[in-house]
């Protein structure tokens, strides 16, 4: 995938769309960022990569509930969660790690990277909008409770990442904007 990655940016919620459909945009946008660093050619800076975007996610999605965010908050939150589920934690490290072995590690590692990479970040966006809706705060954010929900979106995850190759591959690219920096 040579072209650059574009997210859509939501509507706000004074035009009649809820928080809902507006984080759900938000999360389909930054899963969609999160193929980038798969292609980072450097081991663990692909991983430091996708932590910045779906950081940059989190602070998004606080802002449309209105949650004050600290980036240790969520650094530590989206710690707890993969740390919630022990063997999703260790595979995107073992993923980023085998680009040390030229050629065929390198081809495994992009290809292990691109579908944890948006299965993590779909899941991650999810079960912060639930835990949002139920008026949660990062404070209060509690891993072991979402644990559940978190391996059931990161297998629908995976399911967006079979399709996002497909397109890929088909040639089609989705037409969005790239999510903002700030």
């Amino acid at each position: 995938m040579t072209d650059t990655l574009t997210v859509q940016e939501p509507n706000a919620p004074e035009t009649g769309q809820s928080h809902r459909d507006e984080s759900v945009i938000l999360i389909k946008n930054y899963t969609i960022a999160s193929l980038a660093p798969a292609v980072f050619p450097f081991p663990l800076l692909d991983l430091a990569a996708l932590t910045g975007i779906q950081l940059k996610m989190l602070h998004s999605l606080s802002k449309v509930y209105g949650v004050e965010f600290s980036a240790e908050l969520g650094k530590a939150t989206i710690a707890s969660l993969v740390a919630s589920v022990l063997p999703v934690a260790v595979t995107p490290l073992l993923a980023s790690l085998v680009k040390f072995i030229p050629g065929v590690g390198q081809v495994s590692g992009v290809a292990s990277m691109l579908i944890l990479g948006v299965a993590s970040t779909h899941a991650l966006g999810m079960v912060l909008v639930r835990h949002f809706e139920d008026r949660g705060d990062f404070s209060n954010f509690d891993a072991q409770t979402a644990k559940a929900y978190f391996e059931e979106e990161f297998e629908k995850g995976k399911q967006i990442a079979a399709e996002l190759k497909q397109q890929a591959q088909k040639g089609l690219h989705p037409p969005q904007k790239s999510p903002p920096l700030s």
